[in-house]
């Protein structure tokens, strides 16, 4: 994420369970991640969120750049991958994690303009390697 100043800003929230046993890795609708995979245009995607449940559509770009408004300071990211589809996500599904048809994880869901069906994600693999995790099958 890049500020309109120019700044390099890099926030994200990381939680550990109190107990390990409360974490279930399997997605609502999906199951299991069957591991991790690089997203690619015409790749046909799915995820299940909070607001719109389980959903499909396709990758159109994988390097997009876009400013994203927050209501007051806006975000400026690149390198992100572009969702077609109507329907695929609302406000309150981001955060979810988005993979292909065979259950691969490729991106991460933050943004979206439901009127031009246009869903926006972070690249999984860049967000692992920034917050040094791994995906879990």
């Amino acid at each position: 994420c890049r500020s309109p100043a120019s700044r390099l800003q890099r926030a994200a929230a990381v939680a550990m369970p109190v107990e390990s046993g409360d974490i279930d890795p399997d997605i609502i609708d999906i199951g299991r991640p069957q591991g991790l995979i690089r997203p690619t245009i015409g790749m046909d995607v799915q995820k299940s969120g909070r607001t719109t449940h389980h959903t499909t559509a396709s990758i159109f770009a994988t390097d997009v750049e876009i400013e994203v408004d927050y209501k007051g300071p806006s975000g400026f990211f690149t390198n992100q991958i572009g969702i077609f589809g109507s329907g695929f996500s609302l406000p309150g599904d981001s955060g979810s994690g988005i993979l292909d048809m065979s259950g691969f994880a490729c991106a991460l869901l933050f943004a979206g303009d439901d009127n031009a069906g246009v869903t926006f994600a972070n690249p999984l693999a860049s967000v692992l390697t920034m917050l040094d995790q791994e995906l879990v099958t």
